[in-house]
């Protein structure tokens, strides 16, 4: 294998041309991929820096394609004779973990690259690209937030199939985040953009703008990488991030197992050297957003928003609470229908009366109803339903009584029944309609047809076979109805 190396000096990065067995490469430095939360087509996805940086080695040899490929519309595996053959641009190789990126070096076909003549020539003017992985990958699937970012899984041993190159697409891991063709190490120069300048140029291409603010109209690009990597190395054993710029001093953050604060610190751009220094001591800030109460009388007062306080300064607010917010605090605090604990005493605190006031639970008042004697007694009755629930109510000594009462009333009341039937004209009564009266109308009923149950005894002991017995009381002066056709002497 030989290989010769020229290199030409770009804005934004180093391009290389090397020989690799008789084959012309453009080598240009990319970052891969970052730690932190991308959307990808599996939706977002947490890649940590301990999977991204596993297996470093295993990246390279991957092909790099225009795109990622595809067959009949569908995402495939790069790693095909048809597709490399097809979409195939380069390879990728010396691929190493600095810090939370995954950075590496594009060996683009020089001839291949030359068909594309977008492509060339802004690899050519050192242009900031965007790049895409293609990975397979285990998806743990536990949801969380990561630096404010939701993920709906943590993406888990990586299998690298190819890195795409996207000259018209922002890729998972943008330019904006930190990824794509770019310069892979601190690069020191004159000052030739500003940040507001760089970030109307991401704008006007497309890109994502970073999420760093600028209000000093001052700095480049890459003065903002350095910033980055001056923060990342205040202490390698927390997460340490730039949250934003200012005009002489920034904010940056750190987390750990304990938590996460963020600082404010003032910096310089050394003269000689050109790399970022501290100039201050790290003050602990919070992040906080203040609104204005507004004045009703049709005066709009414009609500402002105050950032990054020092922690002194919110201190001393708390120590402007008045007597009457430190009560209802308590309260709150003491009140058995909030959730409230001591701890939180320092934040309620903060608010107004009028908040403190909203934050009471409110009392709803309950009548009580007013039960009546009636409505009792009928509350009683419905829960009533048959003869036996009334008398499992009775002493035990009552209720045979009244089983025995209740026998004789049945008995008496189907006597009525069937002398009525009997002693009037077939068809006049049916037992079923004759049922559902009272005892005392069948009694007006029987007296209508002349029966007089009480009075009649039939007796079957003694009877010859089909001999009846009947015993009419004489004293009644009440003679016995005559069946139909029979006579009595």
């Amino acid at each position: 294998m030989t290989m010769q190396t020229y290199k030409s000096k770009v804005r934004e990065y180093t391009v290389e041309e090397k020989t690799l067995n008789g084959k012309t490469y453009i080598v240009v430095p990319v970052t891969m991929m970052m730690e932190g939360v991308h959307q990808g087509s599996h939706g977002a996805l947490l890649h940590t820096a301990e999977e991204l940086g596993k297996i470093p080695a295993s990246w390279n040899g991957i092909p790099v394609t225009l795109g990622h490929p595809q067959a009949e519309g569908s995402p495939v595996s790069a790693n095909s004779p048809t597709i490399l053959e097809q979409w195939a641009l380069g390879i990728v190789f010396n691929t190493v973990m600095a810090g939370n990126r995954l950075k590496s070096e594009a060996w683009l076909d020089k001839d291949k690259l030359a068909t594309n003549v977008n492509l060339n020539d802004r690899i050519a003017n050192g242009e900031l690209i965007e790049v895409s992985v293609g990975v397979f990958s285990e998806d743990e699937m536990t949801e969380g937030t990561w630096h404010n970012e939701q993920y709906v899984a943590v993406a888990r041993n990586l299998r690298p199939d190819h890195l795409a190159i996207l000259p018209n697409q922002v890729g998972a891991c943008s330019v904006a985040d930190g990824c794509g063709i770019r310069v892979n190490q601190n690069k020191k120069g004159e000052i030739t953009m500003t940040v507001n300048e760089a970030l109307d140029v991401l704008k006007a291409d497309g890109y994502r703008v970073p999420t760093i603010t600028d209000n000093s109209d001052m700095g480049l690009m890459e003065k903002i990488d350095e910033l980055r990597d001056l923060v990342r190395a205040i202490d390698e054993n927390s997460w340490t991030y730039l949250e934003e710029v200012y005009d002489g001093y920034l904010i940056y953050c750190q987390e750990n197992q304990t938590g996460e604060k963020c600082y404010k610190r003032n910096f310089q751009f050394n003269v000689t050297t050109g790399t970022p220094e501290f100039t201050s001591d790290p003050v602990e800030v919070v992040k906080k957003v203040e609104y204005e109460t507004v004045i009703t009388n049709n005066t709009v007062v414009k609500r402002t928003r105050k950032t990054n306080l020092k922690k002194e300064d919110v201190i001393m607010a708390n120590e402007k609470c008045t007597p009457c917010i430190a009560k209802k605090a308590g309260e709150l605090i003491a009140n058995a229908a909030t959730s409230y604990v001591e701890a939180d005493r320092e934040w309620l605190e903060t608010l107004e009366e009028g908040q403190l006031d909203k934050m009471v639970p409110k009392v709803v008042e309950t009548k009580e109803a007013t039960i009546t004697p009636e409505m009792a007694v009928n509350a009683f009755k419905e829960g009533l339903k048959a003869e036996e629930d009334y008398i499992a109510l009775m002493p035990t000594v009552m209720q045979e009584q009244m089983r025995s009462a209740l026998k004789v009333n049945s008995d008496h009341k189907q006597s009525l029944i069937d002398g009525i039937i009997t002693n009037t004209e077939e068809g006049t009564w049916t037992k079923e309609e004759l049922a559902v009266y009272e005892v005392a109308k069948l009694e007006k009923i029987a007296k209508t047809a002349n029966v007089r149950p009480q009075s009649l005894q039939v007796n079957y002991a003694g009877a010859a076979a089909g001999m009846l017995t009947v015993q009419n009381n004489e004293q009644s002066g009440i003679p016995l109805l005559e069946p139909a056709g029979i006579k009595f002497k």
